[in-house]
């Protein structure tokens, strides 16, 4: 199980990179059933997808399949990096939404250890 605990600023801004990338692909109401499904799955609002993103893409994963469900991630991490101006050729092809997180947590706080 993986919890990240990030300051609610942060938090925040990263719902709405999340939330824009689906939007920018689908749309509201298309964001609106995915966050629908994460919070009836996990018990969690769309707000905690940021501490238990393995949790969100369990849930990408039983909505969309496979191959669905990484185009879905590809998209919400690209929007990640655009939102925290993320250099994407400095960081390997992870389609991982946790490291992306991470790397824009890591980003913002100036740290400079790894993920």
């Amino acid at each position: 199980m993986v919890v990240i605990n990030f300051d609610e600023k942060f938090r925040r801004e990263m719902v709405r990179a999340i939330e824009d990338g689906i939007t920018n692909l689908w749309g509201k109401d298309v964001a609106q059933v995915i966050f629908y499904n994460f919070s009836k799955d996990t018990k969690l609002g769309k707000d905690e997808i940021v501490r238990r993103p393995d949790l969100f893409e369990v849930t990408l994963q039983k909505m969309f399949g496979d191959a669905g469900s990484r185009s879905i991630t590809s998209i919400i991490i690209k929007e990640i990096y655009d939102h925290f101006q993320l250099n994407r050729k400095e960081v390997p092809p992870v389609h991982d939404i946790e490291y992306a997180i991470r790397l824009a947590w890591k980003a913002r706080s100036g740290l400079t250890d790894g993920c």
